[in-house]
C-alpha cells in the first residue's frame, strides 16, 4: 500500500513532525493524537514529540469517533489534574 502520508518526508522531517512542531506554541498546552494500534512507526514518531497519544481498543471508523476519543482523553486528564490539585 505504501508509506502512510503522515510519515512522508517534508523538508528535513516528516509531515506529522512538521505539524506537531507547528502546534508547539505557548497557547497550546497539550496536543492529543488519536491513532490506530497498528501504526507503530507513526506511534514512535508522535511519541518523540511529547504529544499525548490515544489508542482506542477499537479503531475509530471515522473522524468524528476520533475526535470523540480525543475529547474524552482531555476530559479524563482534566479531572485527574483537578483531583491532584485538590479541587
Amino acid at each position: 500500500m505504501g508509506q502512510p502520508k503522515l510519515l512522508l518526508p517534508l523538508g528535513e522531517s516528516t509531515v506529522i513532525t512538521r505539524l506537531l512542531e507547528t502546534l508547539r506554541v505557548p497557547e497550546v498546552t497539550d496536543i492529543v493524537i488519536v491513532m490506530r494500534r497498528g501504526d507503530q512507526d507513526l506511534f514512535n514518531e508522535v511519541q518523540e514529540s511529547g504529544a499525548t497519544i490515544v489508542q482506542p481498543d477499537v479503531d475509530p471508523p471515522d473522524m468524528r469517533d476520533s475526535v470523540e476519543h480525543a475529547i474524552e482523553a482531555i476530559r479524563k486528564s482534566t479531572r485527574l489534574d483537578q483531583k491532584m490539585a485538590g479541587c
